[in-house]
């Protein structure tokens, strides 16, 4: 009898967490790409590690003047970082704040700059019709509305490509990322 008692307990339970779950009042909350500045991402709470990093990093100053004087020479460009600011990859920590330091010291208007801060790559973002991100972070660099170039992360292995070439070239820790940015520069 007691046995039986158990079982039949067991079963509600049962049910009733089967029920629970298949409320269709319950939610998770959406993954939808927050668009920031570079100033509203220093201050962001997630993104406490992106400013002390920026602050630390020194660019190269001869590939940063390449940057600024080829910005210059078309300053129809512009620059979209998607990322994930929980994130502990390198991708994220490294080569978002030392991009972002980079862009900043070839003078790229802070208008021209696009930070989505997002939880997965496949979340919503305003161009998700356009581009279909494959890992975070990913650094698009635009002329006009046409992409030239583009960086991401996968599974911690960083590569870029530009718009000409099907090629995907690995980016190790050792390659700066100012060197990777004037090559996406330079199309």
């Amino acid at each position: 009898m007691i046995h039986r008692r158990i079982v039949q307990s067991i079963f509600c339970l049962s049910l009733f967490f089967v029920m629970l779950g298949c409320n269709e009042s319950v939610s998770v909350p959406e993954d939808v790409a927050r668009q920031l500045t570079i100033e509203q991402a220093v201050i962001e709470p997630g993104f406490t590690w992106l400013q002390p990093t920026m602050d630390t990093y020194t660019p190269n100053a001869e590939s940063v003047k390449q940057i600024a004087d080829m910005y210059n020479a078309d300053p129809n460009r512009s620059v979209i970082v998607y990322v994930n600011p929980g994130c502990s990859c390198v991708g994220s920590r490294k080569y978002v704040p030392h991009t972002l330091k980079v862009l900043q010291a070839a003078g790229i208007p802070s208008s021209k700059i696009s930070i989505f801060a997002m939880r997965t790559a496949s979340g919503r973002h305003p161009n998700s019709d356009k581009y279909k991100l494959e890992g975070l972070p990913s650094v698009y660099i635009l002329k006009g509305n046409m992409t030239t170039f583009y960086f991401e992360t996968k599974n911690e292995v960083s590569t870029w490509r530009s718009s000409t070439d099907d090629k995907k070239t690995t980016v190790t820790e050792q390659d700066p990322i100012e060197a990777v940015l004037a090559q996406g520069f330079a199309l």
